[in-house]
């Protein structure tokens, strides 16, 4: 919510303070045409980056269950690295376009390779053109996945 803070008693929330910031509304301006479910490109590309996406977050977080010793510490970190790799991976910011080793950075997150695979998508393409993004986010789920599995090994072995 934007409102003046004049207006906080109207609000059962809880109203954030921002010094120095404004919103800008322009209620003259067109709004865009609604997309439509075509313009995310072909059903089945855009099926394999969702599947691919949830088995490197589940690997991910994985990882994050056999290291830590309670549900609110397995809570705290998945948050951490959810914002740091969305950061990293330019859900946030389109780092991919920085210059230097920050672009090259964001190719270790799976969040870059699904949105470059998002964007591959985006023109009058097959759903062939995902692969490369699909297969760099299927080998972080194995890497991550493994490392978890070795990991929950030697766990109930003690």
């Amino acid at each position: 919510v934007t409102t003046p803070i004049e207006h906080a008693a109207h609000f059962s929330e809880k109203l954030a303070q921002m010094p120095l910031c404004y919103q800008p509304n322009d209620s003259k301006r067109a709004l865009p045409a609604p997309s439509r479910r075509a313009d995310w490109g072909a059903p089945v590309g855009v099926a394999l980056l969702v599947v691919s996406g949830v088995l490197a977050a589940v690997g991910i977080m994985s990882i994050v269950a056999t290291l830590a010793k309670t549900s609110e510490q397995a809570g705290n970190w998945q948050s951490i690295i959810a914002v740091v790799l969305g950061m990293l991976g330019g859900a946030f910011f389109p780092i991919s376009q920085a210059p230097g080793i920050l672009s090259k950075l964001s190719l270790l997150t799976p969040q870059a390779w699904f949105l470059r695979g998002l964007s591959d998508l985006a023109g009058d393409t097959g759903w062939t053109v995902v692969l490369p993004a699909v297969l760099a986010m299927l080998a972080f789920a194995a890497v991550t996945s493994a490392i978890a599995s070795v990991r929950l090994d030697r766990m109930t072995r003690l």
